[in-house]
């Protein structure tokens, strides 16, 4: 996965430089294809462990700089791969942090003008277990 996502950006930005317009189309494309199966790849390892998919979108890879395949997606701009459900929930995992993703939008609102309800329970937090 993180192998065709570098091949997605690496294409992308040869097309960027590219002076042949056929060419910079035909690398899109390409890019696009690589893109495809970053996808397949990850649909199959989200439809068989959830958790486990997750934690390779955050794990460093050796191989490509000690990045990972959430950065190399959204630095080559694969919105295709990023708009993927699991991508999401992991996204929205990371932007809440501990704060459960449960919590109606209301309550969130309620605790920023009266602060001291963080502490009596009016929110949930998730279990530092299931962080990814």
């Amino acid at each position: 996965m993180c192998a065709a996502l570098a091949a997605s950006k690496i294409l992308k930005k040869m097309a960027e430089e590219g002076s042949d317009a056929d060419e910079a189309k035909d690398m899109q494309a390409l890019a696009s294809h690589y893109e495809k199966h970053a996808i397949g790849v990850f649909s199959e390892c989200h439809s068989s462990d959830q958790e486990r998919a997750q934690k390779l979108l955050v794990r460093a890879s050796p191989f490509w700089g000690r990045t990972t395949c959430l950065r190399l997606a959204l630095e080559a701009d694969d919105k295709s791969f990023v708009a993927q459900s699991g991508v999401q929930v992991l996204l929205t995992q990371i932007w809440c942090g501990e704060l459960s993703v449960d919590n109606p939008v209301w309550r969130v609102m309620f605790c920023m003008v009266f602060f001291p309800l963080i502490y009596t329970g009016f929110l949930v937090f998730r279990s530092l277990l299931s962080v990814v």
